[in-house]
């Protein structure tokens, strides 16, 4: 299932032309793709939704990808392939060095975005099946197996909350203070990751 929250009912052409253009790699590899699409201003309340609709259906992997984001069939083919728990990519992350940039101009601004990226590297260990081990990833673009939302549930790491259809569902993604750092969403879905038993990875090909 590939999985999309938007902070506004709209997509940005890559995203739109990735989804026309890449999705039929993936089915053509022998992938059923199903789509989901969320829109709203608090982002991990949609990715709770999104991942409730992922359980409620039969299918085995759910694909985050956000709205502005592109993505190429032969990478999710590759990361689905590897077989692992969690895979994410790398890529720059969403904020500006404005003390970096300052007095310079709008291009160097821009640039600036650049100079960190989503994945936060443990000591390193041996790549498996081409992936390598990662602490931390982002969900801009995030492969997670169905197993790792179960026994996350199970093992009662995460607490329930209302959902928009009426029921409930787990609260997998949000906003924590851990060891005195302000985590993301995305951050705090990879410790509770390893806190049940899974490594989480990114693929250094994925582009």
């Amino acid at each position: 299932m590939l999985a999309t929250p938007c902070y506004h009912p709209e997509v940005c052409l890559n995203y739109l032309a990735s989804v026309l253009w890449q999705t039929p790699i993936i089915t053509g590899a022998g992938h059923a793709v199903r789509f989901v699409f969320t829109a709203g201003d608090a982002v991990n309340r949609q990715r709770n939704w999104l991942v409730h609709q992922f359980l409620k259906s039969d299918c085995t992997h759910l694909l985050f990808v956000d709205s502005d984001t592109s993505f190429r069939g032969q990478d999710i083919v590759r990361m689905l392939g590897a077989d692992l728990p969690v895979i994410g990519c790398n890529y720059p992350k969403r904020e500006y060095n404005f003390a970096a940039a300052q007095g310079g101009t709008v291009a160097e601004l821009i640039d600036s975005i650049a100079k960190g990226s989503v994945v936060t590297f443990e000591p390193p260990q041996p790549a498996v099946r081409g992936m390598i081990p990662a602490a931390y990833v982002g969900t801009g673009l995030l492969l997670i197996q169905r197993a790792v939302f179960e026994r996350i549930a199970d093992l009662g790491l995460v607490p329930q909350i209302r959902s928009n259809d009426g029921g409930a569902m787990h609260r997998f993604f949000s906003f924590e203070v851990i060891n005195g750092d302000d985590l993301g969403e995305d951050y705090n879905f990879c410790g509770l990751c390893r806190k049940a038993g899974f490594q989480v990875y990114y693929d250094p090909a994925a582009s």
